[in-house]
């Protein structure tokens, strides 16, 4: 078993996110099994990191001189988190094999602003009746109490329904990034 140990950096962000190869183990030489075949199958270990920011449903591209393949790693990486993984990858060489984190486009911040969205909605839904249940203990009450009573109870239901759709639009995220 030939391991090819190195340290070095394949895949390198501005916001540090990256994939270091840890070793490349030769499992099939080429030429060894199959006489003129030029490709030999590889164990890719590699660790990939975060960086300064959260990633949800992290992935990872494991390329060669003959394959492309697609890792989803186990679990969402916090920041500066990282997860060693392996691949099966074939290849002529193992120096052609590299890895590199698939950038999903932001969408670990829009889930992140989502998240924020819905607490924000909580929090004044949270105030609004607060301010409900003060007017309605208020000793004495004022005159315009049902007027009042109306507008915060209005207010309310218009922040469910903003809830509502955060959530929506925060779920359908996840959907697609997960899916």
């Amino acid at each position: 078993m030939n391991l090819g140990y190195s340290q070095t950096t394949t895949n390198s962000t501005s916001d540090g996110r990256n994939v270091k190869t840890i070793a490349v183990v030769t499992l099939v030489e080429p030429d060894r099994v199959v006489p003129k075949q030029k490709t030999g199958t590889f164990s890719y270990i590699f660790e990939a990191c975060a960086g300064s920011g959260d990633i949800i449903n992290p992935e990872v591209l494991v390329t060669s001189d003959s394959e492309t393949k697609k890792i989803k790693l186990s679990h969402d990486l916090k920041a500066k988190e990282c997860e060693v993984s392996v691949s099966k990858v074939k290849s002529s060489s193992k120096d052609t094999i590299s890895a590199v984190m698939i950038d999903r486009g932001g969408m670990t911040k829009i889930v992140k602003d989502l998240e924020s969205q819905i607490l924000q909605v909580k929090e004044k839904i949270r105030v609004e009746k607060l301010n409900l249940d003060t007017m309605i203990n208020e000793k004495p009450q004022p005159a315009d109490i049902d007027k009042k009573i109306s507008e915060i109870t209005d207010k309310i239901v218009k922040l469910r329904m903003e809830l509502k759709d955060v959530r929506e639009k925060y779920f359908r995220t996840l959907y697609l990034l997960y899916n």
